[in-house]
């Protein structure tokens, strides 16, 4: 049963696009503000302040405000790179532009604040600023991100890994929880994206970056199987290495400065410095980020998907080595559905229902945009706005998103077969099993508490396992 830590913090980064006029409106600023400063992120910093959350006064001359707090101790207003789709864009009133906005959030204590509250206030601030006239939308370029760690102590190597392998494991029934258009793996190397799967690692790691290069081969292509994925884990060493699976130089992708786990649904790279790519120890957040949840200002939303991941860090830092392992193992088990996984990783149970909404309890996943309806309608943005309703509506379409899943165990992507009923093990052998490698350990001499004891348990189980296909 997973150990609830007193420092579990997280932290939020909300993407989003301002569809405003060209020239603000005055009424959104004080009399004498400074032009300079009649900014969207002035205005949702305002009134964040006025909503009694701490916010980073964007004001160039008043950057050293705030100097000698620790880091991450207030809410942050940001530009970002967000585009409207096509079809939004074409919809776009003359004299109006769409400004992209990150929101990043105070580092939060988990289970010592009320954080909820918090986040509420934040979303009421920003109807606020609607209410002046503006619109904040999230569509398929906006993400929503979460980031996991323990006050100013970094995540531990295993926890880390156990998250990767978790996620290795359980993709498709984390894909489940995803707008489809963060599920699917775009094959062909036509632009940077930023939230690959495992899966899309796995199958660059083991067949090369040509994997991008051929997608008539990737569908035909026998990759490695699960097991085999979370053996090559297992047997990571250093934070390093774990990033290795996620940095691909520039000269083999194509992209400028390469991919690192900044492109991955999963991004370790606060973990470990990397001079190549400008992190330096000083610097690090110590966290684990999850990206692969797409844009959203719905409130449960958002509580759901932070609740979901801490449960996930939690289960990875925390679960026994039988326990753990007869979780990874479940994920080749196509009677283990995404209830059963939030269940194991004790995910609340409100948090469940959530995902459970629709009449008959099946799990449905992520819900469209409920966001709340700021009360001063926008007539010149009606058209657009239908629009991007209609685009997230059918992104997280629970048929979309099983499309999209399908096509991803066509690719072979998942690492294990769809059609097997029944597995050539049950749960009382995997507990066996760690039980028959923790006494060969001890009685070689191996600390089988240590992290290096309980690694090596783990991989030859898994070994073990995998020679059963």
């Amino acid at each position: 049963m997973p150990t609830v830590d007193p420092n579990q913090t997280f932290g939020i980064e909300l993407e989003f696009l301002c569809l405003r006029p060209a020239i603000l409106p005055d009424v959104l600023f004080p009399a004498d503000a400074d032009p300079e400063l009649q900014t969207i992120a002035y205005a949702v910093h305002k009134s964040l302040v006025y909503n009694g959350v701490l916010s980073s006064d964007p004001d160039p001359e008043n950057i050293f405000t705030n100097d000698g707090e620790p880091s991450y101790t207030r809410w942050s207003v940001d530009s970002d790179v967000l585009v409207l789709s096509a079809a939004e864009e074409a919809l776009l009133p003359a004299g109006w532009v769409a400004e992209s906005v990150e929101l990043s959030s105070r580092k939060m204590w988990y289970h010592q604040q009320d954080w909820k509250a918090e986040v509420s206030a934040v979303l009421k601030a920003l109807r606020d600023v609607e209410a002046f006239g503006v619109r904040f939308i999230t569509n398929a370029s906006t993400g929503f991100h979460v980031h996991v760690g323990y006050g100013d102590r970094k995540v531990g190597l295993q926890t880390a890994k156990n998250v990767f392998q978790i996620a290795t494991a359980m993709e498709h029934r984390i894909d489940e929880l995803h707008a489809s258009n963060r599920v699917a793996i775009p094959w062909q190397k036509v632009e940077r994206h930023y939230c690959y799967p495992p899966s899309f690692f796995h199958f660059v790691r083991d067949f090369g970056i040509g994997v991008l290069e051929d997608v008539e081969r990737v569908r035909t292509y026998e990759g490695l199987g699960v097991l085999d994925r979370l053996q090559d884990i297992e047997r990571v060493r250093t934070y390093e290495g774990l990033g290795a699976f996620f940095d691909i130089p520039e000269d083999e992708i194509g992209f400028y400065d390469g991919m690192t786990g900044h492109n991955s649904a999963y991004n370790f790279d606060n973990l470990y410095p990397n001079q190549y790519h400008d992190r330096y120890e000083k610097d690090l957040k110590g966290t684990i980020e999850f990206r692969q949840h797409t844009g959203t200002l719905d409130f449960l939303t958002i509580i759901a998907w932070v609740e979901t991941t801490v449960s996930l860090v939690q289960f990875a830092a925390s679960a026994g080595i039988g326990e753990y392992v007869a979780l990874l193992t479940s994920g080749l088990d196509n009677n283990f559905t995404l209830n059963h996984l939030l269940e194991a990783l004790e995910v609340p149970r409100d948090t469940r229902a959530h995902y459970a909404a629709d009449d008959d309890g099946e799990i449905i996943g992520v819900l469209p945009n409920n966001a709340e309806v700021s009360f001063n309608p926008v007539d010149a943005l009606v058209a657009l706005l239908e629009q991007n309703d209609v685009e997230s509506t059918q992104a997280t379409e629970k048929k979309t998103i099983a499309d999209a899943i399908k096509q991803k165990y066509l690719e072979s992507s998942y690492g294990h077969d769809q059609t097997q009923d029944t597995l050539p093990w049950d749960q009382a052998r995997v507990v066996a099993a760690v039980q028959h490698e923790s006494s060969v350990a001890a009685a070689m001499g191996i600390d089988v508490w240590s992290e290096s004891g309980k690694s090596r348990i783990v991989e030859e189980v898994l070994a073990m396992m995998s020679k059963c296909f």
